[in-house]
């Protein structure tokens, strides 16, 4: 898994949080080396999604679940969800969250260390 591993290492706790949006938009940015004015939600949104997107195919999660997370309208930090662009982050957040990685579960990616040059560890 290359360097979007930092999204599964932030969903769970690895990194500290301050504003789950921002702190996404950083791995963003440092995956992708752009500027933070070029990342915008909905590119989060996509990245996210695709991440998101292998545990719902592999069975792991079922569609259903992940609408019914699309109702929840707070992040998993409390921080308001303000759009559906929001909501659908979020509910991708929590899958990721939720996700079996590593060897010892053995399923889609081993997700590594986490890195400090990303955010700060937790």
């Amino acid at each position: 898994m290359d360097a979007r591993r930092h999204f599964y290492l932030y969903a769970k706790n690895h990194y500290k949080r301050t504003s789950v949006l921002a702190d996404l938009r950083q791995i963003g940015i440092f995956n992708t080396g752009l500027e933070p004015r070029q990342l915008a939600d909905g590119d989060i949104r996509y990245i996210m999604v695709g991440l998101a997107e292998r545990h719902l195919r592999s069975g792991e999660f079922k569609l259903r679940d992940f609408v019914a997370m699309l109702e929840d309208d707070h992040f998993l930090s409390g921080e308001a969800c303000e759009n559906i662009t929001h909501r659908v982050i979020n509910a991708c957040h929590c899958v990721l969250q939720m996700a079996k990685v590593g060897d010892s579960e053995a399923p889609l990616c081993n997700i590594g260390e986490a890195d400090p040059a990303v955010l700060p560890l937790s």
